[in-house]
Parts: structure tokens; C-alpha cells; sequence
């Protein structure tokens, strides 16, 4: 155990100084360890990955083409009727992406009551989802190619410094999914969902699109470009079914098919007078000057329909007029895409006429399902969620580099005779290896990152005007904690330099600099990273490096050296397995780790690093 009493401030910089080198070292060492191992990227094929960490490395390899990928695409169309049913109807999306959004928006909206006209109405919803999962576009083998950087590690036998460089195993192949879903939310007085409801938000081939409505043709009409006669511009490369059920989803009961199939919608009654409907303000023309029905009806031409018939169901209600039953007047819908592409491929397609993720109607809503459908064939789109990945030591460009398959290998035992080590054998402490050093270097890493952590967090603090030190700051592991009048008239902040229970739910500006900074020894200094740093120092002279030199050595009678001939756990540097958790120490004086005692002052005011760092200050003041 270390004697701080010792130590004076000039020992103290000296310490400093040594760890600073000490660090410099290591990067000088093995650079490409720190800087592409830790370095967290997105999974790509040929990247390499560890398996015990989750970490990807750099590539080392390339490759010329990748196999085929096979789509599977599922559709959900569920009703929620009430929020005590919410889990259950979301039993078949709980893999989703969506998962979590979906039930905590349902759940909040879900069974409120609105009171309209005299009348209650429930809130009811159903979702829509759509999911693209692209199944394992695999690299070609035949094509892969070694760096060289890796080849000429293989070629010297440098299997150490190829695994620190290029990880335990490779990314093989990728799986990627994309989704969409569509919250549509609604009233009625009904406690059942309506079979109308569920038909106009189907995402399926047999959905909103055969849901048509009835209209009557009224006739051919001029238009002005500077006052509309249908005021309501929907878009282009309409037929008439199509802007049929637009204008009616957006309550108009009269459209007109105009030019090139634009399409317009309006009402029929007009100021003029009541004779003179709004579509025909400025006049009919003969039905032969309209080319209704054709490409390209004509410029300033109207082909005028009324609505006749829609969607009618008795227990929806609209907000404009309670006369009016159309279901989708009443509708809202919130819409999200998981791992979707928004490239410039969709970019390119989204200026099209319908082509975007906003529907403010049952119609849009199709088309939104249409498009996000047609994006999610596109080769990029989707996020990845899982990956296959190989050992390199079943990589055949690997094997030849290395010249891992010869076989007269031989181990020197003590009284000279010569012990076989198979293929099989040497390959599975590779292996096991391999994946153990990720893991070392990975909490030796977290290690240095929890200092600099500390450090930053410290001078951040410090850097305060002393008028915000009585400030609360956020507490990143607790978002939902009261900070109104009566609360903070009630809280009793902890005083001492001990950490206390309430400083995990809240703390000020100054609260927490007196954790990081208050000593007997070392009056407003850094206090904490100083003790960091004194872990990180017996950790890595006293575990660290050397099981690092262990399994680094070379071994001239066995390809792989002792990272192919003994596994780990047989290394005696290496085999104290309480180094391995995130909470050990090396203790000098027992001369192996141990676990941190979970009450220790230090062990709590790292937990601290966790809530408040780096820190956010609120308005809210703590009132002494």
C-alpha cells in the first residue's frame, strides 16, 4: 500500500514527468495499438473485431467483390385499443428497431379522452411498420488480399503486433436492416377500432391503394394562373383515382385534372353566388377543348370531378364538421426510419411528386411506405446489427504469409527431448490469445481514458466563475430529478470530503470540486487523477507489461512464438484474472490485483466522474 505521507509536491511532479513518458513510450512502442485498436469505428467488411470487447480495428485486408445479399421484408399492420393491451399488441415488434419509441408514444397518448361536441371520444392507434433485413453480404474469399503492412508482420513472425494492429478476428460478412414505422393516431367513439381504420393505413399490396373513391364528372372549366378555381396544387403525375383520394383525404369534395396530369382541389360553393360554383369562375369550356382522361388535358384546362362517396365510417368523426365521417380526417400520424440511406441517391428521388417521410394523410401514408420501401433496396441502406466474423487464423492469405501450416514444429522441453505441439493446439491458443490481449489492452486503455476523464473534468470545474459554485449541475445517470423550490428548500448538500449518498443524486459546482480537489495531503489539487494515476502506474508496471513482454517473446523452435505455444492462462504474468475486471488493482505490497473495496472513497468519487462529468451547469442555485 502506497504511503502517501512520503510524498512531498517536488516527488509529486516527478511523478508526473515519469508518467508522462511513460505514456509517450507506450505510443512510441506500439502506436498503431492505440491509435486504431481503441479507435471505435463503424463495422465494415474486412475490419478487424474482437469479440470479448466489441472493438473494431483498422482493415487489413482488401477484397475485390462481395457475394449477394438476400432481403427479407416484413409488414405489421397492429391495433392498440387500449393502453393495458400496449405490451401485449407489441409482442411481435419487440426485436425492432422502433421497439422502444413505439411504447413509450403509444403508451403516453393511449386512452385519453377528448371531449367534442358534447360527445367523448377515445384516442386510438394503429401502426404501421415495414422492416428490410439484408442478410450477410459476405466478401469474396477468392479476392482478398493481405496489406502489407500485415504480410510482412506475418512474414517476420510478428503475430503480437499483427493482433494489437489488426485484431482477433476479421469482419467476414454484415447484416443490415432498415425500418420504418408509422404511429397513426386517432379519435372515435368506439372502444373498437374500426375494420375502415385498419384498411386505410395497411401497408400491404391490397391497402390504400384499392380503396378508391366515387366521383361524378362535372364538366371542362378555364383556370387563371394568378386566381386558381381549384386553389389547392397537389402535384403532377396524377391519374384520377389517385387525385381523387388526395383531395378527399384533405377534405376537399371537388379536384380537376389539369396539363400534364397536375392534379387540384377546391370546394364547389363560391362568393360569385350560389349558382356559380368556385370551380367555374371563370367559365366552362366545351367537353372537346378538354382532353379529359389523355396525358395532357390541356394548359388552363380543368377536367372537374366531384366527390361522391369515400371512406364513411359511422363512429369516426372529423374536427371540421361533424357531419363529415371520412376517417382520415381525423387522423394524425408520426413517422420514424431506422438506418434508412437519406443519400444523394434519395435526395435525387425525394424531389420527385410524393416522394418524402411527412403524410398528413392516409393517401401520404402509402406513398411514405412506397418510397421507404424503394430505399431500402438500395445496397447502403440499413444499420448494421450484427456481423460474421472469422479468426484469421482460418484466413488462407494469413496462413501463407505466416507459414503457420509447417509442420516440423517442435517445442525444447527441459530435459531436452522434443514435445510435439499440433496445429490444432497452437491455432486455439492463437486464437484465445489473440482475444485476451484485446481485452488487456482495453482496460489498460480505459484506465487512461478514466484519468484524462478526471483531469478534464477537474480543470473544467475549477475554470467556474465563483459566482455559479452554489449552482446545481446535471446529473447524466439521473435526468429525471426535481429541481423545483420545495425540493431545493429540502436538500442538505454533504459537507465533508467524503463522499456521501446524497452527492450521487445531486451536487453544485462547488460540491463536487471539493470531492475532486479536497485532501489532507494535497490542498486544491487534483486529487482524484493523482490517485488514478498511481493505479494506472502500479497496473502497468506490475500486470501490464509484464504479461505484455510474456506473450510478445519469441519462441525460434515454434511458429507464433509463446502467443502459438502457451495459452494465457499457463503464462504466469498473465494469469490473474482479477486484472481482468474493470474494478482491479495491482497492489503492490500482495503483489497481484485485487478487486477495489466497493466503499473506498476513490472507488465512489470515480462513480461521481460518471454522473457529472463533464460538467453541465443548471440555473437552479442550491440555497444554504
Amino acid at each position: 500500500m502506497r504511503n502517501s505521507m512520503e510524498f512531498n509536491m517536488g516527488s509529486v511532479k516527478s511523478l508526473i514527468l515519469a508518467f508522462s513518458i511513460l505514456l509517450n513510450s507506450v505510443a512510441d512502442v506500439d502506436s498503431v495499438s492505440i491509435n486504431q485498436v481503441f479507435t471505435q469505428q463503424v463495422p465494415h467488411l474486412m475490419a478487424g473485431y474482437s469479440i470479448s470487447t466489441g472493438i473494431v480495428y483498422g482493415s487489413c485486408s482488401s477484397f475485390g467483390g462481395v457475394t449477394k445479399a438476400s432481403n427479407d421484408f416484413y409488414s405489421n399492420l397492429i391495433k392498440i385499443e387500449s393502453n393495458l393491451t400496449i405490451q401485449e399488441n407489441l409482442v411481435p415488434l419487440q426485436k425492432s428497431l422502433s421497439y422502444s419509441w413505439l411504447k413509450e408514444t403509444i403508451d403516453y397518448e393511449s386512452n385519453r379522452l377528448t371531449v367534442l361536441f358534447g360527445d367523448t371520444y377515445f384516442t386510438r392507434h394503429v401502426v404501421s411498420t415495414l422492416r428490410m433485413d439484408r442478410y450477410y453480404s459476405s466478401a469474396e474469399s477468392k479476392d482478398m488480399k493481405l496489406s502489407d503492412a500485415a504480410k510482412t508482420l506475418l512474414e517476420v513472425q510478428n503475430f503480437f503486433t499483427f493482433y494489437q494492429t489488426c485484431g482477433p478476428t476479421y469482419i467476414r460478412s454484415v447484416r443490415r436492416s432498415a425500418e420504418m414505422v408509422a404511429i397513426v393516431k386517432f379519435l372515435t367513439r368506439s372502444t373498437v377500432t374500426s375494420p375502415v381504420v385498419l384498411e386505410l393505413v395497411k401497408g400491404g399490396s391490397e391497402g390504400i391503394s384499392n380503396i378508391n373513391v366515387v366521383s361524378r364528372f362535372r364538366g371542362c372549366y378555364k383556370d387563371d394562373f394568378q386566381r386558381r378555381a381549384l386553389p389547392d396544387y397537389i402535384g403532377s403525375g396524377m391519374n384520377l383515382n389517385r387525385c381523387g383520394r388526395r383531395c378527399s383525404d384533405k377534405g376537399w369534395n371537388f379536384f380537376g385534372i389539369q396539363g400534364e396530369s397536375e392534379c387540384y382541389c377546391g370546394y364547389g360553393p363560391s362568393e360569385v353566388g350560389e349558382d356559380v360554383p368556385h370551380y367555374a369562375i371563370h367559365g366552362q369550356l366545351p367537353r372537346s377543348q378538354c382532353s379529359c382522361g389523355k396525358s395532357n388535358v390541356g394548359a388552363l384546362r380543368n377536367c372537374v370531378y366531384q366527390i361522391t362517396a369515400d371512406r364513411v365510417n359511422d363512429d369516426i368523426i372529423t374536427l371540421q364538421d361533424r357531419s363529415e365521417t371520412s376517417a382520415s380526417q381525423t387522423m394524425s400520424t408520426n413517422i420514424r426510419v431506422f438506418g434508412m440511406g437519406l443519400g444523394d441517391k434519395t435526395s435525387a428521388s425525394m424531389e420527385k411528386p410524393g416522394n418524402s417521410l411527412i403524410a398528413s394523410s392516409a393517401v401520404e401514408l402509402r406513398e411514405v411506405i412506397e418510397f421507404c420501401f424503394l430505399q431500402m433496396q438500395d445496397e447502403f441502406s440499413g444499420t448494421v446489427v450484427s456481423v460474421d466474423v472469422l479468426p484469421w487464423i482460418f484466413n488462407p492469405n494469413f496462413l501463407v504469409a505466416s507459414q503457420f501450416s509447417k509442420k516440423t514444429v517442435s517445442n525444447g522441453s527441459e530435459d531436452g527431448a522434443i514435445s510435439k505441439i499440433s496445429t490444432a493446439r497452437r491455432k486455439y491458443n492463437l486464437m484465445s490469445n489473440a482475444e485476451f490481449l484485446s481485452q488487456v489492452d482495453e482496460i489498460y486503455q480505459s484506465k487512461i481514458s478514466e484519468f484524462r476523464t478526471a483531469q478534464q473534468c477537474t480543470t473544467l470545474l475549477q475554470q467556474k466563475p465563483s459566482n455559479l459554485r452554489q449552482n446545481f449541475l446535471s446529473n447524466y445517470n439521473d435526468i429525471s430529478q426535481p429541481f423545483d423550490n420545495e425540493t431545493i428548500q429540502a436538500l442538505t448538500l454533504g459537507s465533508s470530503i467524503m463522499v456521501e449518498e446524497i452527492d450521487f443524486k445531486y451536487s453544485t459546482v462547488g460540491r463536487l470540486l471539493d470531492l475532486f480537489t479536497s485532501d489532507p495531503i494535497f490542498p486544491g489539487h487534483y486529487v482524484v487523477s493523482f490517485q488514478i494515476m498511481f493505479e494506472i502506474s502500479d497496473y502497468y508496471n506490475g500486470f501490464y507489461i509484464p504479461c505484455i513482454s510474456a506473450l510478445s517473446q519469441a519462441n525460434s523452435a515454434v511458429v507464433g512464438g509463446v502467443m502459438a505455444s502457451s495459452h494465457w492462462t499457463d503464462l504466469e504474468k498473465c494469469n490473474d484474472q482479477l486484472c481482468l475486471l474493470p474494478t482491479g488493482i495491482y497492489d503492490n505490497v500482495l503483489g497481484r490485483c485485487r478487486l477495489q473495496t466497493e466503499g473506498a472513497q476513490l472507488l465512489q468519487k470515480k462513480s461521481l466522474i460518471e454522473f457529472y462529468c463533464m460538467p453541465a451547469v443548471r440555473e437552479e442555485t442550491y440555497l444554504l
